[in-house]
């Protein structure tokens, strides 16, 4: 979506995820682009009021899909961090599988491994 508010050239590019983006996976293109334009009038009016115009490109498995049971794991992998003394977990996967999740849980790494 084109919006006002974004960098040059002014483009928004939308990834709905959780339950919000699978309950949009079947539904047509022009539902998508209303709910998720919704979305956007709730976090920002302005920018939603000059979308010029939107399209919707489908990548069903863009983002891995865990097994049940794979957090409870994740929480006991991240349990045995600092054992030994100095061994710290950083990466998307321990942050929701997002770059910003990455580069937080790499600082949050480094900032253990200076107070220990």
């Amino acid at each position: 979506m084109k919006y006002s508010g974004a960098s040059r050239p002014h483009y928004l590019l939308a990834w709905p995820l959780g339950s919000f983006g699978e309950g949009l996976i079947e539904l047509s293109d022009e539902e998508i682009i209303a709910a998720v334009t919704e979305e956007l009038r709730k976090a920002s009016p302005a920018d939603a009021e000059a979308i010029e115009s939107a399209s919707v490109v489908r990548h069903p498995h863009t983002y891995p899909l865990y097994r049940v049971g794979m957090f409870a794991k994740l929480l006991r992998f991240q349990e045995s961090e600092g054992r030994p003394a100095g061994l710290y977990f950083a990466g998307d996967y321990t942050e929701g599988g997002l770059i910003e999740g990455a580069a937080r849980s790499g600082l949050e790494a480094a900032r253990r491994v200076i107070e220990s």
